[in-house]
């Protein structure tokens, strides 16, 4: 549905949707990392355990964004840069062309 949002050409719809999709992503990691306070402390490990365990979490998050990046530019980098045609009568004043 949010990401539905993003394609009509409505402001407040845009705006209600990129509210939507941050409130989304913080309910996403807010629920993980409180199921994993839960379940650390029903298990009774030691809380220091705790901390290095969400260090290890958040090291991996940076390595995985950054590792997808760099993904992301090799693949854009395959492709050849697309090719635009200029019309004065476009209001877009280009188009991209296949």
């Amino acid at each position: 549905m949010i990401n539905l949002m993003e394609h009509v050409p409505s402001m407040p719809a845009l705006l209600v949707g990129r509210v939507l999709g941050g409130l989304s992503t913080s309910l996403l990691f807010t629920a993980f990392e409180s199921w994993m306070v839960t379940e650390h402390r029903k298990r009774g490990y030691d809380e220091d355990l705790l901390a290095g365990t969400f260090s290890i979490a958040s090291a991996g998050n940076g390595i995985a964004a950054i590792s997808a990046g760099v993904l992301a530019q090799v693949a854009a980098g395959s492709q050849p840069p697309p090719r635009l045609l200029t019309h004065h009568d476009n209001h877009l004043n280009t188009i991209p062309l296949p």
